[in-house]
């Protein structure tokens, strides 16, 4: 005959709640506050070990404290991880269908725990609305979660917990269960509560994943991107021109690099202040990412020089680009900063073992007849150029 020590199990499950409630909570306190939810599944872990206490201590506690408080915290820590991971996925918490359900469970499991005891009902309606909030977030991590390992975890544990509960919702309404009790010994109960606590744990072990993976996604992000423009930054950008000049070796296709620097920068800097300046190189920046393709990357050089790569693309294709670059500049125009202009040097690439040193020189030395020739305009080298008697202006 099939025995399981329910008990030991709930209250085993306990500590795994409580140890994940600490390093969810350690993760709030040392991760950006860019990575949202973790403060809400920590409070909801720990609710859990309390939920785990209550029911685990079932008979030896008042009812009232084990049935009705006990249900209720449970309830209140899966709204709680509901409204954590539409935190972490940038969706509006949905506060209001976790009050509608914690309300609607602290009425039933009064009635039918309480007033009028009915184990049967008790479990077919909390079951029925842990199926609601797990399988919410189920299709949270399906519509909004990437493809990552742990998002196949998270997303696999949490389709389980919904349809460990659902399961149990149905068998619920066998006419078998009327005479039932928490500890009867029935399978069907024996295997939901422990199926229910163990992946209760590891779902909080999933979230711990996919916030893991976010952190070292940001991380990454970090160490080759601009904070203010987000554009690449230099390092990034000469890895990726290694890159790209390998695939032009091996396919034959042209390249070319236009270098883009604002005019008298320094004078909207004197003027208008530094944080204006910024607020102009966040314009151009996002004006000009938009404008390029997804295979082009774009850097920023040093203060107010920034580079693009654009593989796949001619000279004068290139000056195609460079052209709708200026037009967006002189029609976009932002009232929070003042009109500034940009001067531009195009070069394309006249070999794939080429230098990214050689190739932004020829460009600079476009960029530097563009400087002298009036600034706000571009000027193209598609041959070896001479470099510039002095830096551009």
């Amino acid at each position: 005959m099939f025995t399981l020590d329910l008990r030991t199990v709930i209250l085993l499950s306990s500590v795994m709640s409580a140890l994940m409630s600490i390093v969810l909570f350690s993760a709030y306190r040392s991760f950006p506050s860019s990575i949202q939810g973790l403060g809400r599944w920590s409070a909801g872990s720990l609710l859990l070990f309390v939920t785990a206490i209550l029911i685990g201590l079932r008979g030896m506690l008042p009812d009232w404290l084990s049935i009705l408080v006990g249900n209720a915290a449970m309830l209140v820590a899966i709204g709680l991880w509901l409204t954590g991971t539409q935190q972490f996925y940038g969706r509006r918490p949905s506060w209001g269908l976790a009050l509608l359900i914690l309300i609607a469970g602290i009425c039933g499991v009064a009635w039918f725990g309480l007033v009028q005891p009915d184990f049967q009902a008790r479990v077919v309606l909390v079951t029925a609305l842990l199926s609601l909030l797990y399988g919410t977030q189920f299709y949270l991590v399906a519509r909004y979660g990437g493809p990552h390992s742990g998002t196949y975890f998270f997303g696999g544990m949490m389709l389980l917990q919904t349809l460990v509960v659902t399961m149990r919702c149905l068998t619920g309404l066998s006419p078998d269960m009327r005479d039932a009790s928490m500890y009867t010994g029935d399978l069907m109960q024996s295997i939901y509560l422990a199926s229910y606590y163990f992946t209760s744990t590891t779902l909080a072990v999933g979230f711990m994943m996919i916030a893991t993976q976010r952190l070292q996604a940001e991380l990454a992000r970090s160490s080759s991107v601009d904070a203010l423009t987000d554009a690449l930054n230099r390092r990034a950008f000469a890895v990726l021109y290694e890159n790209e000049t390998k695939r032009m070796k091996r396919h034959g296709h042209p390249m070319s690099l236009i270098i883009m620097d604002l005019d008298y920068f320094k004078r909207i800097n004197d003027q208008y202040g530094h944080v204006v300046g910024d607020k102009v190189l966040i314009h151009f920046s996002s004006t000009v990412i938009r404008l390029l393709r997804e295979i082009d990357h774009f850097s920023r050089f040093g203060g107010e020089e920034f580079v693009a790569l654009l593989p796949e693309t001619t000279v004068d294709e290139a000056q195609a680009v460079a052209e709708r670059i200026y037009q967006a500049l002189r029609q976009a125009r932002d009232a929070e900063i003042p009109p500034y202009t940009v001067s531009m040097g195009i070069a394309g690439l006249e070999r794939a073992d080429e230098s990214l040193d050689s190739v932004v020189g020829r460009a600079d030395a476009a960029l530097y007849r563009a400087k002298s020739a009036g600034r706000d305009r571009l000027e193209v080298t598609a041959a070896r150029d001479e470099e510039p008697g002095e830096g551009s202006a």
